[in-house]
């Protein structure tokens, strides 16, 4: 796959997300991220993801996906600006701003 795609481990990568982790369980993410900054030299995450399940837009868009089958799976796990932060730094991928 990595031929395919045209890329090359050992070489620094970046990592566009948005709204593509909050659909999956944390472990399953976790897992990801960890892995793809094993593989590359560098690896810069630039994510847009889903927060906030708690107040009432989040609610409202939480109970819509759910209704639709498409649940954001990982969203309590990572519900704010910081719990993404501090998952950064546990994942080792410093910095984080």
């Amino acid at each position: 796959l990595t031929q395919e795609a045209g890329l090359e481990l050992g070489r620094p990568l970046l990592l566009l997300s948005e709204c593509v982790l909050v659909y999956m369980e944390a472990t399953q993410s976790d897992n990801l991220l960890q892995t793809l900054a094993g593989a590359f030299s560098r690896l810069a995450v630039l994510a847009y993801e889903a927060i906030c399940p708690d107040d009432a837009f989040g609610r409202m868009m939480v109970s819509n996906l759910e209704e639709r089958g498409c649940p954001f799976r990982g969203i309590h796990a990572y519900p704010s600006i910081a719990a993404h932060k501090e998952r950064h730094r546990k994942l080792h991928m410093d910095p984080v701003m």
